[in-house]
């Protein structure tokens, strides 16, 4: 399943140390505006397909690459594409959600045996 691949990267879970995992991102880019981009990354990736969820990861991975070579404006780019493409993703679920909501479709009436189709409703007997 993919949120559970996705738990596993995340390390969700597990008791980890989340505190020597984020040191080691901000040792590697300590752009601060480039990590609550990616904390917003992160919060939308569950509410995508894994397609989605992985062009996104992959985006935000280079983005942090390009700051590690000291390319931070190419870096932010890279986040904010990754931001946007998985938001218009989240953005189309919602919408697509919505409308089947407001457009239900309608039940079909059951069939009615011949007997009861000749006569009107309040007819029972």
């Amino acid at each position: 399943m993919a949120t559970t691949a996705l738990a596993q990267t995340q390390q969700a879970g597990e008791l980890s140390d989340t505190d020597a995992a984020f040191q080691e991102l901000v040792e590697k880019c300590d752009n601060v505006d480039m990590l609550v981009l990616r904390g917003r990354i992160r919060l939308q990736q569950g509410r995508v397909p894994a397609e989605t969820a992985d062009a996104s990861q992959k985006l935000m991975e280079e983005g942090f690459t390009l700051c590690g070579q000291g390319e931070e404006a190419k870096g932010t780019a890279k986040l904010e594409e990754s931001l946007t493409l998985i938001e218009a993703k989240a953005s189309e679920i919602l919408d697509a959600k919505i409308a089947a909501q407001e457009n239900p479709q309608p039940e079909p009436e059951p069939a009615a045996s011949e007997g009861e189709a000749a006569r009107p409703w309040w007819q029972f007997w």
